[in-house]
Parts: C-alpha cells; structure tokens; sequence
C-alpha cells in the first residue's frame, strides 16, 4: 500500500472509529426517548446487528477458515488455526462469561457487597474494552474500505454497540454514565492505534477476527433476549430486512 492510500485508508478508518466512539457515548441518551421508543430502536439496531453477523461476518468467516486450512502451522496455534469455528464458538463462550459476571456484580450491590461488585465491575469493563479494542484493531486491517463498505461497518458495528452498551448501562447504570462509557470509547482510539503501527500475522489476524465473530453473534442474541417483549417484534424484524437488503445489494463492494 503507497503512502497515499495508506494515508487514505487511515483517515477512512479513523472516521469509522470516531463515529464508533460517539455511539458509546450516546447510549445513555436513549433514557431521555419514551419506552415505546427506546424498545423499537433497540429492537432494530438488534435485528441489523444479527444480519451483519449472518450476513457479513459469519460468510467471512468461512473464507478465512478455507485460508487458514492452509497454513503449516503446528502447534496449539496450529490447531486454532485449522478450526476458526471452534474459536469462534470460544468468543461466544468467552463473553457469555463475561456478561454472568456482570450479573453476579450487580447482584452483589442490591446485597451490600461491594468488594463482590468492584470485582465484577473491573473484571466486565476489561473485557468490553478488550473487546472495542479488538473491533477497532480489525477494522484497521481490513486492506479496503470504500465509502459504502465503511458505512456498513458503522451501521453493523455501530448497532451493536447500542445494543451491547445499553444492556450494560441497565446493570451498572451510575458508573457507566460517569466513566465506563470514556473507558470503551478510548479503547476503541487504542485499537485504532495499534492497528496503524502493530502488525501480526495474517494467521493471527483470521484467529482474533473468528473470535469476535462468537462475541458478536452472542452480543446480539443474548442482548435481544433480554429486551422487553412489548412491541419489539417489528422492529426487529425491520432491523434484519432492511438491512439484509443493504447488504444484499452491496455484497460484491469491498
């Protein structure tokens, strides 16, 4: 890549992250929206971020496992690395762990337990930051990003941070307006940093990117199952269309 694109490629990516950023620190704005609102909106951003997983990353996926079956890579990393769905289901399991801690911590403050809940608190907040970290990282090394492709990263990536953050300011709704949602929006900065100046392998890159493929996936799911019931079916299902539709017709951009 010459220093004209690589230039490019970093403000394009830059762009993304920023906007990225803004959605973490704008989820505690959705309390000032009426409920009927807020459970469509989270509705939706849920059913775009689900066809992003199935319709984006998952086929992505599959590429890169047919990439990696290739590598003569011995080893525990070359065991990961011919079975990126195993790793991708480790993603899933990884932040489902995750997200039990920040029930365990939260149940720890309705009970007066604070040393319980400071650790629960420390220990989720690190693993949404490494997760933004890891997101930001992989969208620097995305070798192409056009206009459109960047948009559907935003919108992707973006709802699913809605959906993510919302439901983490529901259990630690003080501390996550005062400083959790600064934490994870300089996480995503970090990353984006690193991604400019770290190179790993492109192996390496594939194994990170099966991960957060789990992560997502049970990000979405888990997070639509906790919403309200009320009044979220159609939205959703206008999140998944809509979106689908987008993607569908802009599949062959890179």
């Amino acid at each position: 890549m010459n220093l004209e694109a690589s230039t490019s490629h970093a403000i394009k990516s830059l762009i993304a992250i920023l906007v990225l950023a803004l959605v973490h620190l704008s989820v505690k704005e959705l309390r000032r929206l009426e409920a009927r609102t807020r459970i469509a909106l989270l509705s939706a951003g849920a059913g775009a971020s689900l066809a992003y997983v199935l319709m984006r990353i998952l086929p992505k996926l599959a590429e890169k496992q047919e990439d990696l079956m290739a590598s003569v890579d011995t080893g525990l990393r070359g065991f990961l690395v011919h079975h990126a769905y195993l790793v991708a289901m480790m993603g899933f399991v990884v932040y489902y762990g995750i997200s039990r801690v920040a029930s365990y911590g939260a149940a720890g403050a309705d009970s007066g337990s604070q040393p319980r809940y400071r650790a629960a608190l420390l220990a989720t907040i690190a693993g949404h930051a490494a997760y933004s970290t890891l997101i930001a990282y992989l969208i620097v090394n995305r070798l192409q990003m056009g206009l459109v492709s960047m948009g559907l990263i935003i919108v992707g990536m973006g709802t699913l941070f809605l959906v993510s953050d919302h439901g983490l300011r529901k259990k630690w709704t003080d501390v996550y307006d005062k400083w959790i949602r600064w934490v994870l929006s300089l996480a995503l900065l970090g990353g984006w940093a690193l991604g400019m100046w770290v190179e790993v392998s492109p192996n390496v890159i594939a194994l990170w990117y099966a991960f957060l493929a789990g992560l997502m996936l049970i990000t979405t799911v888990r997070e639509k199952l906790s919403m309200e019931e009320s009044g979220s079916f159609w939205s959703f299902l206008a999140g998944v269309v809509i979106f689908t539709v987008l993607l569908l017709g802009f599949e062959s951009m890179p």
